[in-house]
């Protein structure tokens, strides 16, 4: 699940889900129970992309 918000990452967590937080709403530190934060989508290497969806 890609997020900007903490609430958002909260369900996501709740449902089981593996989580990326980005920082248009909220600051890094506000997101941090996301596992990956970034500021832009473009940070996301495969390497990423492959942990979150194994």
């Amino acid at each position: 699940m890609i997020e900007d918000s903490h609430w958002g990452l909260e369900a996501a967590k709740a449902a089981g889900m593996h989580t990326v937080a980005i920082t248009n709403s909220y600051d890094a530190d506000q997101l941090a129970i996301a596992e990956k934060v970034v500021t832009q989508l473009s940070e996301l290497s495969i390497d990423d992309l492959q942990h979150l969806c194994a």
